[in-house]
């Protein structure tokens, strides 16, 4: 990783991507994950492509538009806890990046990447990014999870695509096929997911999400009115 030379403060990866989504963090190992242009003049990001050519990152059980796209595609990543690079323009500072490792007492008990949903009901909206049951407000982040912006539903969960379980990667490096409840999501009646946004589901739980291995004290309204 380097500073952009542009402005001296975006990061830009090995293969000129600029702010760099999760996805490429595996590049060292993987290959690039879109394919870079083959001259540019400086930085490139969203404005040139976000269709994923690397296979590693396509789930066959997910068909459509999505399938390939970065932002929208099939796996996301447990950044509410393990590294959200928002800033708060205020401060300034990142939102809860680095985590470090020693943060992670439990990494047999603890998400790393899932198949995603995304702010959509059917698929999509920024699934790149993995929202845990309850939003972490406990992080005193500036904003969780979609907004209006992003998708109709403010909540990116993990989706029970494989015969209603969620592919799911732990941080120890094991996998598991999970079901949602078991992941700690709370459920309506159908058995879709209801966010949680503001603590008040009894049956949503981050144990699974924050590295502790148990739904540690909570501080969900510590950073009320910053979204």
């Amino acid at each position: 990783m380097r500073l952009s030379t542009v402005d001296g403060q975006t990061f830009v990866n090995d293969y000129g991507a600029s702010q760099p989504r999760w996805q490429w963090f595996l590049a060292f190992e993987l290959g690039a994950i879109i394919t870079p242009p083959s001259s540019t003049t400086g930085p490139w990001g969203d404005s040139y492509s976000r269709t994923m050519n690397n296979n590693y990152f396509i789930c066959p059980s997910l068909v459509g538009p999505d399938a390939r796209d970065i932002r929208n595609g099939a796996y996301g990543y447990n950044y509410q806890y393990l590294g959200n690079s928002r800033t708060d323009t205020a401060a300034p500072a990142y939102d809860n990046f680095p985590v470090s490792e020693n943060t992670i007492r439990a990494p047999v008990e603890t998400v790393v990447i899932a198949d995603s949903r995304g702010a959509h009901p059917d698929h999509g909206k920024h699934s790149y990014a993995l929202d845990p049951p309850r939003l972490a407000r406990e992080k005193n982040a500036v904003k969780f999870g979609p907004d209006a912006a992003d998708g109709p539903i403010a909540h990116s969960p993990a989706e029970a695509r494989h015969r209603g379980r969620a592919v799911t990667s732990f941080a120890d490096g094991h996998g598991e096929t999970m079901s949602l409840r078991r992941l700690g999501y709370g459920l309506d009646s159908e058995g879709v997911v209801l966010p949680d946004a503001d603590g008040t589901n009894p049956a949503a739980s981050n144990h699974l999400w924050n590295g502790l291995g148990a739904d540690g004290p909570s501080q969900r309204t510590a950073s009320s009115g910053r979204r």
